[in-house]
């Protein structure tokens, strides 16, 4: 695709050959250290396995942790991992070992637990500020990095919230139709009451311009 796309660019000659190839080996090099991150983090799942982390984890909340938190638990921890190395590909390596012993050991659906690390590890890739997606993506359209963070967050917080409380109901009930019906009942009443909230505040903020324009 690359080749491709080299070809096209330089042959409607909107760049010369030699810029169309710095950008290709410029994009490997950032691809670079993701692909450094990934492969540690295959090698973390490795010796995680080898030492027995997941059974060991397992045995030592089995006094503390009921079945039921277990999905949202690994949810919030997959937020947590993903959004601290900033790849959800890294994340997933080391807790989809843990999460999957985890179900096994509580009696927990395994579906919904990979659902719930999947799930939480994508948080992180999507807004963590040394993500590779997100350093692209402010990169390709010429926006401030942490502007375009702090832009993305609160719209992930709101789902990832909605999706917190999906999966402890997902816990409970252990049924995906209600878990489902809940968690998009939450996330539109949620939308609706943030539109009215914002459409309150710029009303505010419109009689307030009126009032100091008729003082003027």
């Amino acid at each position: 695709a690359s080749i491709v796309c080299m070809i096209m660019i330089t042959a409607q000659k909107l760049m010369s050959f030699k810029e169309t190839f710095d950008v290709f080996i410029g994009g490997i090099q950032k691809m670079g250290s993701v692909l450094v991150v990934v492969v540690l983090a295959w090698g973390v799942g490795s010796v995680c396995k080898d030492l027995g982390t997941s059974q060991f984890i397992v045995d030592s909340t089995l006094g503390l942790i009921t079945p039921h938190v277990v999905p949202a638990l690994l949810f919030l921890v997959g937020v947590i991992i993903s959004f601290a190395t900033g790849t959800s590909w890294g994340a997933m390596a080391i807790l989809l070992p843990i999460g999957i012993n985890m179900a096994v050991g509580f009696g927990v659906s395994i579906p919904m637990t990979i659902g719930a690390v999947l799930s939480g590890c994508l948080f992180g890739d999507h807004c963590s500020p040394i993500s590779d997606t997100t350093i692209l993506s402010s990169t390709g359209a010429g926006c401030d990095h942490i502007t375009h963070v702090s832009t993305q967050i609160p719209y992930a917080l709101l789902v990832a919230g909605c999706c917190f409380a999906g999966y402890i109901v997902a816990g409970l009930t252990r049924n995906v139709v209600i878990t489902l019906v809940f968690s998009v009942a939450l996330l539109v009443s949620a939308l609706f009451v943030l539109h009215k909230l914002t459409l309150k505040k710029e009303n505010a903020a419109a009689k307030a311009e009126l009032g100091r324009r008729g003082s003027a």
